[in-house]
């Protein structure tokens, strides 16, 4: 569950295991009757969005079987409530349309995560920028991406990386001290 800035709408994400449907049911808090709005896009925009100017045409079968089967974990809204970042535990970051559950998902898709971890991702204050995060194992690195979306598109403008064991050593002197 999620609210947006105004704190009148809130989301709640509803998994359905036998079919892996993903479906956020929006919610205004002043009333407690059902939700005005069902944001669940069917399959088909999905696969839309992947195979779009070859987005996913890097992808091994595997990975987009992974994808489309991803877990979703968390969701945020935007500043201005009209998108949903939706979270999940492969690759790919979703971004919904947040009022219209018939329009194609944007994929973020560049971010490495071949075991399943729970990264996260947020808008900037302004929505101009979405920030998330990869971690590889084999060089314990943390990369930290952030996303510019300008219209239907997104671009990776800034790429950091911290080296995991400095952060754990400053951690350890911290406590020790």
């Amino acid at each position: 569950m999620n609210f947006d800035c105004s704190g009148l709408v809130y989301g709640v994400h509803a998994h359905n295991t036998k079919t892996s449907h993903h479906t956020i049911r929006l919610y205004d808090a002043r009333f407690t009757s059902e939700p005005f709005q069902d944001i669940s896009p069917v399959d088909e925009l999905y696969k839309a969005a992947l195979s779009q100017e070859g987005i996913g045409m890097g992808m091994s079968a595997d990975t987009l079987e992974r994808v489309f089967k991803a877990e979703w974990h968390a969701f945020n809204f935007s500043n201005e409530g009209n998108h949903l970042l939706c979270n999940t535990d492969t690759e790919v970051l979703w971004m919904l349309d947040g009022f219209r559950p018939d329009v194609t998902p944007v994929p973020i898709l560049t971010r490495r995560n071949e075991y399943g971890n729970k990264l996260g991702a947020c808008y900037s204050t302004d929505d101009r920028y979405i920030f998330t995060g990869k971690f590889v194992y084999v060089c314990a690195c943390m990369y930290w991406y952030v996303w510019v979306y300008v219209g239907v598109y997104i671009y990776m403008c800034v790429y950091l990386c911290l080296r995991m064991y400095y952060m754990f050593m400053y951690v350890w002197l911290y406590i020790c001290a």
